[in-house]
């Protein structure tokens, strides 16, 4: 951590005291974990979107007796920048791409959501650029093994929920 200075957003000024508190390194999958178990983190990261009037707070019934609350997207101009980054990160060869990008695109390949933003035959013809990109940087590698480490724990968890709904039974009965 080189500097632990309140970012003015709740959730990324708790991680940085999360990394500060810990006093060594960790891996960046310890990190992707530990973050990912914050208190409310979806509800939270999704309340400041609509503070930047990126989304809006809504409720909607689900077979008519049951509310969920729900963020749909009002602005798209955040998604069509970070889009438009993405697509000359990955369908250029510019040499000089941000750390911030290549975290992105680490991202966005690790989790497989390139393929959803963009043309799966187009994106087979640019595997060796993401490849570069991913692997050729330190962050890209970190983040990849992150992403896959959360995936992971993702699918334990998974089987655990279908174990025990299938058997009829919990742990420790």
């Amino acid at each position: 951590l080189k500097s632990s200075t309140p970012m003015s957003n709740d959730v990324i000024d708790e991680c940085l005291s999360k990394v500060k508190a810990a006093g060594k390194p960790k891996s960046p999958q310890h990190w992707v974990m530990k973050f990912a178990q914050t208190k409310d983190l979806k509800e939270r990261v999704a309340t400041r979107l609509c503070d930047l009037g990126i989304l809006r707070s809504d409720r909607k019934k689900i077979l008519w007796i049951f509310e969920r609350h729900i963020f749909p997207e009002i602005n798209h101009v955040a998604e069509a920048e970070i889009v438009a980054r993405l697509e000359e990160a990955v369908f250029t060869d510019i040499p000089d791409v941000s750390t911030r990008t290549i975290l992105l695109t680490s991202l966005a390949d690790g989790a497989g959501l390139l393929s959803l933003v963009f043309d799966k035959n187009d994106l087979k013809g640019r595997k060796a650029r993401i490849k570069m990109m991913v692997e050729g940087e330190v962050v890209g590698r970190a983040t990849t093994q992150a992403v896959q480490a959360v995936q992971a724990a993702l699918a334990v968890g998974s089987l655990a929920t279908l174990v025990v709904t299938t058997s009829g039974t919990s742990f420790g009965h």
